[in-house]
């Protein structure tokens, strides 16, 4: 069976490995870069958070008014939250966190690297539906 494109599976762990990635920007990107972005991040983090590739959500939203802190909305900054749905140890965020700014650094290469942030968010299978159902427990 399928649900929302995804593999039914019987083991809860393995369905809440949905790693979600949402990179906001100021930064101006065409579509492909945007594209080739989500590409990018979707490459790296499905076998750290050791899921099938069609399992991660990746999103871009380049563009946008924002700021790092200071106000300042014409400072090219990033702003990235990864919500994910197990334990990452501190060395996987590391990881995770560099291969990010990898990505954005090959995007957008006139960002300031200090002006990037990753937030690590975790959450749990119960708080994950996909095509409108909870996931099975």
């Amino acid at each position: 069976h399928k649900l929302g494109g995804h593999p039914r599976r019987t083991q809860r762990q393995k369905d809440s490995r949905m790693p979600t990635l949402t990179v906001v920007t100021n930064a101006e990107m065409t579509k492909k870069g945007a594209q080739d972005l989500v590409k990018a991040l979707t490459d790296f983090i499905y076998p750290i958070a050791e899921c099938p590739k069609e399992y991660v959500h990746a999103h871009v939203s380049h563009s946008q008014v924002v700021s790092f802190g200071s106000g300042d909305c014409e400072t090219l900054c990033c702003h990235t939250r990864v919500v994910h749905a197990q334990e990452l140890s501190r060395e996987k965020k590391n990881e995770i966190a560099g291969k990010i700014q990898e990505a954005l650094m090959q995007a957008v290469p006139t960002i300031n690297p200090g002006s990037t942030q990753v937030l690590f968010e975790e959450t749990s299978g119960a708080n994950i539906a996909i095509g409108g159902a909870m996931l099975p427990l």
